[in-house]
């Protein structure tokens, strides 16, 4: 059987969500194999900016409670070619299980923007390895607030789109390790602007297998896979629901 790609040895000890530069690349990569065609004509990816994240309350002087954290939810559009998109609320509780009951009409999540593919012409791991560090979309202030009875379809149309991969299109990071990714120490001069999310694979995890990996993106555009002095992975995050699947 293959081994998951999602297996103890990628997940940092002492960590629920932080997985190693090699599994980050490995699940993107394994996305692009099994879904090139939306990778490359639809997106493999978006953008958060972090000045809109703080603004809507999520960010590292936002922490609340290690318990708490932000719930992602995956979308899908209605244009041609459709594309995802993230949508986060926060201050989620990791146990509740929002399939059961659904958020309020009128709560309010913060949509990411700015869509790209993937635009090599490879498929081996250094392709996606250079690609996820060369990809330089702007971070531009686009992400739009939206409420839940509009974000509820657009899951809805994911499931419809992928569906036999992802029971739950829902996600969880935990505050304390969304301040990690975002405030790890950033070269001089070229801090951390934003978050950047690819879509990941792994055909052996039995809910969901379609996951998302968050990466700081530098000021430069930049994606950082390791640590400034080089010596280590920088932090890189992955999760999709349940909690501890």
């Amino acid at each position: 059987m293959k081994q998951k790609l999602l297996n103890n040895e990628c997940i940092y000890a002492g960590t629920y969500h932080h997985i190693k530069s090699d599994c980050a690349i490995n699940l993107v990569r394994e996305f692009i194999l099994r879904f090139g065609d939306f990778a490359r004509t639809s997106n493999i990816g978006g953008l958060f900016s972090t000045l809109q994240l703080r603004n809507f309350g999520i960010g590292p002087k936002n922490i609340s409670s290690v318990e708490r954290g932000v719930m992602t939810y995956l979308c899908l559009s209605n244009t041609t070619p459709p594309k995802i998109s993230i949508a986060v609320i926060k201050t989620y509780k990791e146990m509740d299980f929002p399939g059961d009951y659904g958020l309020p009409p009128h709560s309010l999540l913060l949509m990411s923007s700015d869509p790209f593919v993937y635009s090599s012409p490879g498929t081996s791991f250094n392709d996606v390895r250079s690609f996820i560090q060369n990809e330089k979309s702007p971070i531009y202030e686009n992400n739009t607030e939206v409420l839940y009875r509009d974000v509820e379809p657009l899951t809805a149309n994911f499931q419809k789109y992928f569906p036999s991969e992802n029971e739950y299109p829902y996600g969880f990071l935990r505050h304390d390790e969304e301040k990690d990714l975002l405030s790890q120490p950033a070269p001089p001069g070229n801090p951390i602007v934003g978050i950047r999310w690819l879509l990941g694979y792994d055909s052996e995890e039995e809910v969901n297998r379609i996951r998302v990996v968050f990466f700081a993106v530098l000021q430069n555009g930049e994606s950082m896979l390791q640590k400034i002095d080089n010596t280590s992975d920088a932090v890189i995050l992955e999760k999709s629901w349940p909690p501890f699947d």
